[in-house]
């Protein structure tokens, strides 16, 4: 196993990763065309 920084691997990492306990609410389908247009697009 390859060592990156900080001493962990990949492998570490992904074991220790656990849904978030509170979560950001998904954006709107308004909101989403707001950003796009913002974006240019």
């Amino acid at each position: 196993m390859t060592h990156g920084i900080g001493g962990s691997t990949a492998e570490a990492q992904l074991a220790d990763l656990a849904p978030w306990p509170a979560p950001a609410p998904a954006i709107t389908q308004a909101e989403r065309l707001e950003r796009m247009a913002a974006r240019g697009r």
